[in-house]
């Protein structure tokens, strides 16, 4: 299952098919949008598995990885500066819309290997039509 994390969110979800309303001390137009890479299983380590069951590998450490950010953006007190980190995939990426500060603070997180800033829109882009959000309190 898919999730969107908004993590500085506070307001609670209504509808899970409609975008939450995001209530930040941060003003959302001086949120920039990243791709962070994440360290991933070595190309050895998947050799040796068929093609369906690398890509939910892949996919898990995506999303363990994510947990782990999401638990790292608390205790770096961030939460407020992350507005939020896309679904987990089967590729080594997580789209996040946070401060610039939260930005240059992720390339710092454990098992984040480069911060990529994008002016494409990608994490406005996450289609939230068949996700189901997940707040944190």
């Amino acid at each position: 299952m898919n999730h969107i994390l908004t993590v500085g969110a506070r307001a609670p979800i209504s509808d899970p098919a409609h975008e939450s309303v995001h209530e930040s001390a941060y003003d959302p137009t001086q949120m920039v949008n990243v791709v962070l890479e994440i360290e991933r299983p070595s190309t050895d380590e998947l050799a040796a598995y068929p093609r369906d069951e690398r890509y939910r590998r892949l996919r898990a450490n995506t999303e363990a990885h994510r947990r782990q950010l999401t638990g790292w953006i608390d205790m770096q007190h961030l939460a407020d500066e992350v507005a939020l980190i896309s679904p987990a995939t089967g590729f080594n990426l997580l789209f996040v819309k946070c401060t610039p500060n939260a930005a240059q603070a992720l390339a710092h997180a454990p098992g984040v290997v480069d911060v990529m800033y994008t002016n494409d829109g990608a994490v406005d882009a996450v289609d939230t039509a068949d996700t189901d959000l997940l707040q944190r309190h």
